[in-house]
């Protein structure tokens, strides 16, 4: 194994090199770039969950990168980094539930607010904020 002096040494020689100056970079989307799923579990509007509904129809699966998904009337499989589903407001972890026949039932009650475990799109910067600053050295 080598040093992290040896290591930096390597990066240095074979980074390009740049003029220092002002050069800033900004981002090119909002990060995330969308509502993005934090735990797998179950997604559901929270105002069902609200008027008590505790068993949920599972109506499929949203995964980690493919398009959104729509949940129509129960609940849909999601996975962490995967789009909030359109009509969906609150995730349920698996932990919380049980599974059984594509049916899924919330087994541990515990508070739960509206975006719970979602990871608001553009809450890491917006689009044109800048995420480098000048003169960054190594």
């Amino acid at each position: 194994m080598i040093s992290v002096e040896e290591a930096l040494s390597i990066l240095r020689e074979h980074l390009p090199h740049f003029k220092q100056g002002t050069r800033e970079v900004r981002a090119d989307r909002n990060y995330p770039p969308f509502h993005r799923v934090m735990m797998d579990g179950i997604a559901v509007r929270f105002d069902d969950y609200l008027s008590g509904k505790r068993t949920f129809t599972i109506e499929g699966v949203a995964p980690a990168g493919e398009a959104v998904k729509t949940l129509k009337a129960h609940c849909l499989e999601v996975m962490t980094g995967a789009p909030l589903p359109v009509n969906a407001d609150l995730v349920i972890p698996y932990e919380h539930l049980s599974i059984e026949d594509s049916v899924a039932t919330i087994s541990v009650e515990i508070k739960r607010e509206r975006f719970d475990s979602v990871h608001f799109e553009g809450s890491d910067c917006k689009i044109g904020e800048i995420v480098l600053k000048e003169n960054l050295s190594w």
